[in-house]
């Protein structure tokens, strides 16, 4: 039985919860730096560039070799599972960052006080949170394209959508951190309540606007969904 039409579209609500989620965790990231500078076209430059790299990076590897993959390994009849699979190795990889896995300052306070493995621990639960909502949310756009069961290279159209809302929100997200002259943290676990609090409230949008996507998924009886 053939979808509906409006089912093969993107609905509205999952999308903006995505950028407002991706609006609140730059703006919170900035703010608790300090916002130490003004907006510099070379600070937008590179955060285009991030955005970019990133979104082209981690869609074609996480929902086209890991997610394709898995679709491939188990058969289409497992596609929630290699939905939450895919999205699983996402998030647990966002705290393999480019530097250690603890920021200094942080390691040191810890080793101080003892108080901050608290927050650390906090802090690396909900960025791996975070990181497989996304991932989830990432593949049912995937899953649920019309181009998922096309054959050979034209299949990798099913990539548009993802890769167009990672960039928006890496724009977003890592983009107004350095839009104002800010460095991209070697490490997400920073013992800072601040970055605790800004990863929480993204987190909960995220859940929201999954749980909009199930919804959608449910209603035009799809099975990509992973709900």
């Amino acid at each position: 039985m053939t979808a509906a039409p409006h089912c093969n579209r993107i609905a509205a609500a999952p999308v903006a919860l995505v950028l407002l989620a991706g609006l609140i965790g730059g703006m919170g990231t900035a703010v608790a730096a300090g916002l130490p500078g003004g907006f510099t076209l070379e600070g937008l430059g590179n955060a285009l560039a991030v955005a970019l790299e990133t979104s082209v990076v981690e869609e074609v590897l996480f929902r086209g070799v890991v997610l394709w993959g898995l679709i491939s390994w188990w058969g289409s009849g497992r596609t929630k599972q290699a939905v939450v699979v895919s999205a699983l190795l996402f998030g647990i990889l966002h705290l393999a960052p480019d530097g250690p896995l603890v920021s200094d300052q942080a390691w040191s306070a810890a080793q101080t006080s003892g108080i901050p493995w608290l927050i650390l621990a906090i802090q690396a639960v909900l960025k791996v949170t975070q990181a497989t909502l996304f991932g989830v949310l990432m593949a049912q756009l995937v899953v649920r394209s019309l181009w998922f069961q096309a054959v050979g290279w034209l299949r990798a159209r099913s990539l548009a959508a993802p890769l167009g809302l990672h960039f928006a929100f890496d724009v977003l997200y890592l983009g107004i951190p350095l839009c104002i002259g800010l460095s991209l943290p070697d490490s997400y676990l920073t013992g800072s309540m601040a970055d605790v609090v800004t990863v929480a409230v993204t987190t909960l949008l995220l859940a929201a606007a999954l749980r909009f996507s199930c919804r959608q998924g449910m209603h035009c009886g799809q099975a990509g969904g992973s709900c």
